[in-house]
């Protein structure tokens, strides 16, 4: 069972949570705004095992700033993930995620992995064409060749991180189980 402690910080306005993160951020309204400039998420991730104590084994940080993609405005969202100093004898991870977003449309239109765990490692850049419902990938794991390939999309697609992010936006009297 993991366990997860988010402290928001924005702008200068500090919440701590120790409840599930569905829950944290199903509370928005749509009128929420999905992605603020300088807004940083600092998450401490814990490990209970049937013997094995709570314990904090890894950080996350998600952080978002303003860049620009072919002279056009969006939203640079990174998620940093990492093992402890204490725990990388043991098992070392670090995985960073970036995601542009277009500043009008909230569409993503660039997704960048680089995922290193222990001596497992995976990048992958994914190009999305929304003019044509298209994503086009690029993904390469350890010594094998790069791999490419294009998936058609719907309006509704979204990359993981942004998943996470529109979470905020959901009316939670809205969600249905199952």
């Amino acid at each position: 069972m993991a366990t997860i402690r988010a402290l928001t910080t924005l702008s200068g306005a500090t919440r701590l949570s120790t409840k599930d993160t569905i829950s944290l951020f199903a509370t928005f309204t749509l009128s929420a705004q999905i992605y603020s400039i300088g807004e940083r998420l600092d998450y401490r991730v814990a490990y209970k095992a049937m013997l094995v104590p709570n314990t904090e084994m890894a950080t996350v940080t998600v952080q978002t700033t303003l860049d620009t993609l072919d002279n056009r405005p969006v939203y640079r969202v990174m998620g940093l993930g990492k093992i402890m100093p204490e725990y990388r004898w043991f098992f070392n991870l670090e995985d960073r995620y970036d995601i542009l977003v277009d500043t009008l449309t909230k569409r993503t239109a660039r997704f960048e992995s680089n995922i290193r765990e222990g001596d497992y490692t995976f990048r992958s850049h994914y190009r999305y064409d929304w003019d044509s419902l298209k994503v086009h990938t690029w993904a390469k794991s350890r010594d094998k060749e790069p791999r490419t390939k294009s998936m058609q999309l719907t309006e509704r697609s979204m990359d993981p991180v942004s998943l996470y992010f529109n979470l905020r936006s959901i009316d939670a009297s809205t969600i249905k189980e199952g």
